[in-house]
């Protein structure tokens, strides 16, 4: 596995935002947002749906087209950052023959091969799940693994070569509250073994709040930043989301921070 990576959380490597605007078909998605986030930060991104968080991540991507500058700083001295990126949503069929492994090898970009894999390249691929505590894995056929399972096996796809930036979308969703917990104990993990920079968007927030460094609450343009406990205590996360989330949390709003009145 090629392992690339700033060796400390050195706040020299950072991704800077501004004035990002996004447009689909004449309707604004995104409005003059400022972001900047450093190595070693994990940053979540939370808001309503249609509300542009994931066109944050493919403007990141390069994927849509945006006005705005996108501007990153690394101090190995790389023009580009390297980008991992675990999508929303993979299509996999449940009677698919491919192994884990043969997923791994496609997508670096070899040749798929139904009767041998050398067991260098096996041996390769094995280590690369270890990194994500699932060389378990290796040849189950991909379409047989729970929502866990296969997540685990995406995110050692999306970071092999080591990114320095990592983006996630929506990447508990298929997940119960264990396999939440599991899995963002895991992305923490990673942050500190390799000090890539983490941009999450997730409607989890009580997951995300427990480990993302800070927050920003998007409808359209930035409503609020911060920490995540300043942001979740603020009137506009009440205005934008609390009440979806404190429905779905079971908790109860603080009402000397609210003002009581809804």
């Amino acid at each position: 596995m090629n392992i690339s990576h700033c060796s400390t959380s050195c706040g020299g490597c950072s991704t800077i935002i501004r004035s990002l605007s996004v447009e689909y078909s004449g309707r604004r998605a995104l409005s003059d947002i400022d972001l900047s986030f450093s190595c070693g930060e994990l940053t979540a991104i939370i808001g309503p749906n249609g509300g542009g968080k994931t066109s944050i991540l493919k403007s990141i991507l390069g994927e849509i087209p945006y006005s705005g500058k996108i501007d990153f700083c690394n101090i190995s001295g790389r023009k580009k950052p390297r980008i991992g990126y675990l999508p929303q949503k993979i299509s996999v069929q449940k009677d698919s023959p491919v192994s884990v492994c043969d997923f791994l090898l496609l997508s670096e970009g070899y040749p798929f091969t139904w009767l041998h894999v050398s067991k260098k390249r096996k041996e390769m691929k094995i280590k690369q799940l270890e990194i994500v505590s699932a060389e378990n894995l290796i040849d189950r056929r991909i379409g047989e693994l729970s929502g866990g399972e296969l997540q685990r096996v995406l995110l050692a796809a999306s970071i092999n070569p080591a990114p320095d930036i990592l983006l996630l979308d929506e990447p508990v969703t298929a997940l119960d509250s264990k396999g939440i917990d599991i899995f963002y104990e895991l992305i923490c993990s990673l942050r500190t073994k390799f000090h890539m920079t983490i941009l999450v968007v997730s409607h989890d927030i009580g997951a995300i709040a427990k480990h993302a460094d800070k927050m920003f609450l998007i409808n359209e343009k930035i409503i609020a930043h911060g920490t995540p406990s300043e942001v979740i205590s603020s009137h506009a996360f009440r205005r934008q989301m609390g009440e979806v989330y404190f429905k779905l949390s079971g908790s109860k709003p603080d009402h000397h921070i609210y003002g009581g009145g809804l």
